[in-house]
């Protein structure tokens, strides 16, 4: 992928259980890590997207750990 800045992209991973409060947890890390590497136009709408993500794991599937992977 091309980037549009000279720093390297940035690969953050999360494991977590198949579980209703994974949805919270991952809003949470996801906030976080934008936050901390200065994307915090994109936190409302990433939080969006991540729970909506997680909860359908959660009800759609009977796998018992997810993997939410970003890279920024």
């Amino acid at each position: 992928m091309y980037a549009l800045h000279d720093e390297p992209d940035r690969r953050y991973t999360m494991r977590a259980p198949n579980i209703p409060e994974t949805a919270k947890v991952a809003r949470e890390m996801v906030s976080g890590l934008l936050s901390a590497t200065g994307h915090c136009s994109l936190i409302d709408p990433a939080r969006l997207l991540v729970s909506e993500l997680v909860s359908n794991v959660h009800l759609h599937t009977k796998v018992p750990l997810l993997l939410l992977e970003a890279t920024v």
